[in-house]
């Protein structure tokens, strides 16, 4: 008679030969998946993110939402300028039945509330950057990856000085096309601080 352990997929014995030691593998990364999924539905914004965006929604009559939480959540862990697709990826496992259209609204509601920029760059999909500061972005056409430049202020407020008179901005957008000829000294990882091309 065999003899084993019992384990939530089944009887397992104590000598394992090859197809009960696949079973016992991926019987050991499903509960694994299963208890970080578990973990990551426990999800919880930052308190001052979250305060960041009930404060804003209510400006604008809106409440906090689970999705919404997730998604302003998603975009400040990685700064990376995700797409709304990309978005979607990285959320659905945390709320699995969350919809690519909600992701959609959602991101529209935090453009609308002045959380998150979209970026635009010719016709490639709409991008999305938490980061609220004057700064130009740099579409790296060989990578497709954007990255945050800073701006200094003196030079922000001489772009400004180019304008019209009698006229004023409400926002900048500064782009920059191109690719690099080597990979770019950055100041930070994904997090989106703001790179340094020198």
């Amino acid at each position: 008679m065999a003899w084993g352990f019992e384990s939530p997929l089944g009887h397992f014995p104590q000598k394992i030969d090859r197809n009960h030691g696949a079973a016992l593998v991926i019987g050991i990364i499903l509960i694994m998946s299963l208890n970080n999924m578990a973990s990551k539905h426990n999800y919880a914004l930052p308190r001052a993110a979250k305060e960041l965006l009930e404060g804003a929604l209510a400006r604008h009559g809106l409440r906090g939402t689970r999705h919404r939480e997730l998604i302003f959540g998603s975009l400040l862990a990685r700064r990376d300028h995700p797409t709304a697709e990309e978005v979607y990826v990285r959320v659905k496992a945390m709320a699995p039945t969350i919809s690519l259209a909600t992701v959609y609204n959602c991101l529209e509601t935090l453009v609308q509330c002045g959380l998150v920029r979209a970026v635009n760059h010719e016709r490639d999909a709409t991008r999305y950057c938490p980061n609220l500061s004057e700064h130009a972005h740099f579409h790296d056409r060989r990578t497709g990856r954007i990255y945050d430049i800073d701006l200094p202020e003196d030079v922000v407020e001489r772009l400004k000085e180019l304008l019209p008179e009698g006229y004023q901005t409400d926002s900048l957008e500064l782009n920059f096309h191109g690719q690099s000829a080597a990979k770019p000294k950055e100041t930070a990882d994904a997090s989106g601080t703001p790179l340094n091309f020198s």
